[in-house]
């Protein structure tokens, strides 16, 4: 007497006539193409050991699934940390710009000395009182 299985699956098949059905199987996917998820798994009641690679199988799936999905959130971080970055330098690049032609223009040289102008005056009000 053959032993039973103690997990099976109901898949996607075609009978005897090639009509579309439900078959039973062994395999989640036994031919090429077919997709495991299509599957609906059934565990033989009471197989301990069964349920137990299942459970296993499961939190394995799930950590994979918990380890991409920080994968993308690290990579993701480190994208906008990235831009961030290439955006702090172009506006530091833009101020320098700014910078320079305010620095040689003549109005800047105006400003310049109406400030320290404006500072001698202060000086000196200070020291009358």
């Amino acid at each position: 007497m053959t032993e039973t299985p103690e997990t099976i699956y109901l898949i996607p098949g075609e009978d005897i006539d090639g009509a579309p059905c439900m078959v039973w199987c062994e395999d989640p996917a036994p031919g090429e193409g077919m997709d495991p998820a299509d599957a609906v798994k059934y565990i033989r009641a009471g197989s301990a050991r069964a349920i137990e690679r299942d459970v296993a199988f499961r939190q394995r799936d799930l950590a994979y699934r918990q380890r991409d999905e920080i994968e993308l959130k690290w990579s993701k971080a480190g994208q906008q940390l990235r831009e961030s970055q290439m955006e702090a330098d172009r506006v530091k690049k833009l101020a320098e710009k700014i910078r320079d032609i305010a620095i040689d223009s003549p109005a800047s040289n105006n400003m310049q000395l109406i400030y320290r102008l404006a500072c001698q005056q202060a000086e000196h009000a200070g020291g009358d009182q």
